[in-house]
């Protein structure tokens, strides 16, 4: 039966991932299971005091496409987990997001929280967060007034 190891730097960050046929003792590899192993989000954790911990975000949106009037927006919806992508309902406070380049905060309670998108520029939107260990990402086309 294989072992499962994730690799952490100096720091903490969980920088790699191996396993091997037999146990092996390392200060720079720390057992995990085979769960844990296989979880995209472990090589955005951190390893602090015996516990592998980070957040993760997803942003969603209501529809792929609004009107580049101003008016018809978007309602993004952003939720933050753990590094296993499991909901974080403990997480209550701001998330920085981006909307072309231009940043907010964002309160979320209970590990997630809602918010509207507009513009006046026909395009594609990028929807980001920023600060946590996984950020994700959101394009939404904004399009002239009247073709949609």
């Amino acid at each position: 039966m294989p072992n499962f190891y994730a690799q952490v730097a100096s720091d903490g960050r969980v920088i790699g991932r191996c396993e091997y046929p037999q146990p092996v003792e390392h200060s720079a590899l720390v057992p995990v299971s085979e769960e844990q192993y296989g979880q995209p989000g472990l090589l955005f954790a951190r390893y602090k005091g015996g516990q592998l911990s980070g957040t993760a975000s997803l942003l969603t949106a209501d529809k792929g496409e609004l009107s580049a009037d101003g008016v018809d927006a978007v309602r993004v919806r952003l939720l933050v987990g753990d590094w296993m992508s499991r909901l974080d309902e403990s997480f209550s406070g701001p998330v920085q997001v981006t909307v072309q380049g231009q940043s907010q905060a964002i309160q979320a309670v209970k590990g997630a929280a809602t918010f509207a998108v507009t513009s006046r520029e026909p395009g594609l939107l990028r929807i980001a967060t920023l600060g946590l260990d996984r950020n994700a990402e959101l394009y939404v086309k904004a399009v002239k007034p009247g073709e949609r």
